[in-house]
């Protein structure tokens, strides 16, 4: 990203995961900097990147390279900027954004960065999940009513898939929370625990819907200016799922690594808990459709006037030609 570019993309190479049902030969190499070669049969695909992260860049460096000139060039300069990962289940995506104590992600360093600098006076806020069963019906959930409504409860842990409640509102009235230093990480990993996750073959802790943090900068003698990080659920086909017997056996290893923990009622529903997953995996996807859709209008030049459904609704305020993209 700079001065003069509003789209930049982005890609990290994880390394093997022993916790989930993977591969362990790598087929995905970085070259010169801004290229990804891919092993593909006999063949070798090439893709080209604004810049590529291997697997000896740490988060730091992925936040200097990319997450601040978007800070520098587009949000300190009043511009509503969105920062976009995406991947398939289990590449490392939410890793990246949100990270964990003693391991920050992009999101959190970046609120921390913003907030060093003396022209930012406060920053606030709000996260909608896109999430359904069906396509034609996708959910608007308020994470961070999910979220007081949880501490209300004093349950210690909130269950979206058991709870009745579940606040669903469009971003334009999403309550808030603000920020600081100190809090960004642990506010954002609650909002996060507060979503729809869910094991599945690739990822014992799947995001089952598209989740949107909204933070709304105020800036002296500025505008508030949104600064805008989407956790996309991971793309899914078949491999995701499996077979009925490969996602038992894909959640009984993610549990004998200690990397999941299920009740004991939860181990007795295993085949309902597989056809949710395959309902969700329907409706990840057509957002995913939905996004590639915006890529496209963004490539010509000409948004499209239309709301639409899902993803694409949370986010339709924010979609101009005057924004700023990133895509990891």
């Amino acid at each position: 990203m700079t001065e003069t570019q509003n789209v930049a993309t982005y890609a990290r190479i994880r390394p093997y995961n022993p916790a989930i049902n993977e591969d362990k030969k790598l087929t995905a190499r970085a070259k010169d900097g801004d290229k990804i070669l891919n092993q593909n049969g006999a063949n070798e695909d090439a893709y080209n990147f604004t810049r590529v992260f291997d697997m000896t860049d740490d988060t730091n460096a992925l936040f200097e390279r990319a997450m601040q000139p978007l800070l520098d060039y587009k949000i300190l300069q009043g511009i509503n900027s969105i920062f976009i990962v995406y991947g398939q289940s289990g590449s490392g995506k939410s890793f990246t954004l949100i990270g964990e104590q003693g391991h920050l992600g992009v999101l959190p360093m970046s609120l921390q960065y913003l907030l060093s600098k003396d022209n930012v006076e406060n920053i606030h806020i709000s996260s909608v999940e896109a999430y359904g069963i069906k396509a034609a019906k996708i959910g608007f959930y308020d994470l961070v009513a999910q979220l007081k409504i949880s501490e209300a409860a004093q349950k210690g842990h909130f269950d979206p898939y058991a709870s009745h409640d579940n606040p669903r509102l469009s971003s334009s009235t999403a309550e808030t929370l603000e920020i600081t230093a100190d809090n960004c990480l642990s506010i954002i990993t609650q909002l996060q625990n507060v979503s729809h996750m869910a094991p599945t073959l690739k990822n014992p802790h799947s995001s089952r819907g598209h989740t949107v943090y909204f933070c709304r900068v105020k800036m002296t003698d500025l505008e508030p200016v949104y600064f805008i990080c989407v956790d996309l659920a991971g793309s899914e086909g078949q491999t995701a799922l499996g077979t009925k017997q490969e996602f038992v056996d894909g959640l009984q290893l993610a549990m004998s690594k200690g990397k999941l923990h299920l009740s004991s009622k939860q181990k007795q529903g295993f085949e309902e808990m597989y056809k949710t997953r395959s309902l969700e995996a329907g409706c990840i996807n057509n957002g995913l459709t939905q996004l590639q859709s915006i890529f496209g209008e963004l490539i010509k030049k000409k948004i499209s006037k239309a709301q639409g459904l899902g993803l694409r609704k949370v986010l339709s305020q924010f979609i101009s030609l005057q924004s700023a993209y990133s895509i990891l």
